[in-house]
């Protein structure tokens, strides 16, 4: 006879990041994190699971310009009462909760801190974040109208790259280990990445005159600092989809 040992883990992805959902239902944001995270604690506690993929977010380390790229010691400050931490807050409480469980139940879980992850079937309409409303405009046809100046960067994983990592942390990565989760290859300005995504469709890309922090509440305010990836890159991980051929998959599942 031969015994069959199936180990179950559990994927804890739920969280919603979205400017909109932030500035119309913060405590639903922070329940996800909090009450979802210690719901699914508990049903590995008593399920025996064998492991928990957390996926948190960049946002965790704060504000912090002093280093050129955040490690994940690389902590800065959060402002617990700037009305967009509960998001960041939320994600830094419920890696609390699963170091907790491990050091007092030995659950083991891998902790993912991803940073602006994209793909086909993502929400696009009212979402609020650059990618979802640059691709947003872009399937709908309308001219891209930014809210600020578009000299932001930003560095975008593709989805599957993005599940990758998941499961390179899960099925090579320590027990009890955090990870960062980004494509760093290819930074790109939120113009220029307008302005990519409006020559697909002979878009007009409209820049507004500076309005300061109009209209900003719900965004992230300090300035981006690069995530560093060696560690899942240790793990053999790297990312495989560039930024042009991740946006080809997804305005290719509207057909365009």
């Amino acid at each position: 006879m031969i015994d069959l040992i199936i180990n179950m883990y559990v994927f804890h992805l739920a969280g919603n990041a979205s400017p909109h959902f932030i500035n119309t239902d913060p405590v639903g944001i922070l329940c996800a994190n909090l009450q979802g995270t210690l719901s699914v604690l508990e049903f590995a506690r008593n399920q025996q699971v064998a492991g928990i993929v957390f996926a948190s977010s960049r946002e965790v380390y704060g504000r912090n310009s002093s280093v050129p790229a955040l490690d994940e010691q690389a902590f800065g400050v959060l402002d617990p009462l700037d009305d967009r931490s509960c998001y960041p807050e939320g994600k830094r409480a419920a890696e609390t909760l699963l170091r907790s469980y491990y050091l007092q139940y030995g659950i083991p879980y891998h902790i993912l801190r991803i940073a602006h992850a994209y793909g086909p079937t993502m929400r696009l309409e009212g979402d609020g974040r650059v990618m979802a409303d640059l691709l947003a405009d872009t399937v709908a046809g309308r001219d891209i109208v930014l809210k600020s100046s578009g000299e932001a960067v930003r560095a975008f994983v593709y989805v599957t790259d993005a599940v990758l990592g998941m499961f390179a942390a899960l099925l090579l990565g320590a027990p009890a280990s955090v990870y960062n989760l980004a494509n760093e290859t290819e930074p790109v300005s939120i113009r220029a990445l307008a302005q990519l995504l409006a020559a697909r469709r002979g878009l007009r890309v409209i820049v507004p005159p500076e309005s300061g922090d109009a209209g900003r509440k719900g965004y992230c305010a300090y300035p981006r600092t690069a995530l560093d990836t060696t560690a899942l890159e240790a793990l053999g991980w790297r990312p495989f989809v560039g930024l042009e051929e991740g946006i080809g998959r997804v305005l290719a599942c509207y057909g365009i």
